[in-house]
């Protein structure tokens, strides 16, 4: 796959100008479906790691506001082309998470990322994030579609998509993301459930422990 990538960029790159429309047509459709089964097999790798256990997590304190912010400005520029709105609201007191910074960023990406997909131009993606007791939850909500009744019980399962207008290219998966974010979050010791479902819009919830509760933990445990 990567040589085939390197090959297609080669001619985008040198031979664009010389081609018709209809081959320029064809060679951005072979890009394209390039960069989506690059994709696949890489959610694939993932998953089988994660199904043998030999995901590899650094759990640290974790500030989910630096994450959030990270997250949220990589996908800034998508939001604008789509004329979208990517909001972020996080309370000034947002404690710390134990977790892993990268893995929990790559949880994000993916619910954004499947946000974007599903909202129309103009609609809003907003992630926000709350304290309950010992748990640290942050939610990623839009205004699209929603997710059809029959697969929310189903929507973390393997090859599971959760139906309606999705747009064709790269970015559209065979339904592992979800499955793969599911994963990483349970091995984190946490949760990630979807809250709302129905019209108006989806909303995912990541919950993982205080860093605070974990160290009050360890200590009496010693």
């Amino acid at each position: 796959l990567t040589g085939l990538e390197m090959s297609v960029e080669l001619l985008r790159e040198k031979a664009r100008e010389r081609l018709t429309d209809q081959e320029r047509e064809l060679l951005e459709a072979a890009h394209t479906d390039v960069l989506r089964l690059k994709a696949l097999v890489a959610d694939l790798l993932d998953l089988s790691r994660i199904e043998a256990g030999r995901i590899q997590l650094e759990m640290n304190e974790v500030d989910l506001r630096g994450v959030v912010e990270q997250v949220t400005g990589i996908f800034q520029p998508q939001f604008v082309e789509k004329r979208a709105r990517l909001l972020a609201e996080l309370p000034a007191d947002l404690p710390s998470a134990r977790a892993d910074a990268e893995k929990t960023a790559w949880v994000l990406s993916n619910l954004i990322s499947n946000a974007l997909r599903y909202i129309d131009e103009g609609g809003t993606v907003t992630v926000g994030a709350e304290r309950s007791g010992s748990v640290l939850s942050v939610s990623v909500a839009d205004d699209g579609a929603g997710i059809p009744y029959q697969y929310q019980s189903r929507i973390f399962d393997k090859f599971v998509r959760g139906g309606g207008s999705v747009q064709s290219g790269a970015g559209v998966g065979l339904g592992l993301g979800l499955n793969i974010s599911y994963r990483i979050v349970e091995r984190l010791g946490g949760t990630l459930s979807l809250v709302k479902g129905s019209l108006n819009g989806a909303c995912f919830r990541v919950s993982l422990p205080l860093h605070e509760e974990c160290e009050h933990v360890q200590a009496l445990r010693s």
